[in-house]
């Protein structure tokens, strides 16, 4: 199925929303994504650990699940591949490009096909 890169799960920086979400500053998720997640290869556990840990530090005491930590992994994974196309001038693309996330988006966000 085509889909538009218009829509906002493409184009709404989630560094910037979970930082407006949760109250804390962007570089916060750039941290646990970024820097735990990717490069020291966290569990979904030790984030949820590190989240509490973290947002203490940050005067914003949060606990937040494991479930919304997958949401928020799997949508700055659809964001960063969504811009990769983006800047290569792409404006729609095959909803397989998204490879493990393709029926996270299909399921979750109600995309018209351009077939």
């Amino acid at each position: 199925m085509r889909i538009s890169l218009d829509y906002y799960i493409f184009n709404d920086d989630p560094y910037e929303a979970f930082g407006q979400r949760y109250n804390l500053p962007r570089s916060f998720w750039i941290e646990i994504y970024h820097n735990r997640y990717l490069w020291r290869g966290y569990t979904i556990a030790e984030l949820a650990e590190a989240i509490i840990i973290l947002s203490k530090i940050n005067k914003n005491e949060l606990d937040i699940s494991e479930k919304t930590i997958r949401r928020w992994i799997s949508r700055t994974e659809i964001y960063n591949k969504a811009q990769k196309a983006i800047q290569k001038g792409v404006k729609e693309v095959d909803t397989e490009y998204f490879d493990a996330h393709e029926d996270y988006l299909i399921h979750n966000y109600k995309l018209n096909a351009s077939r």
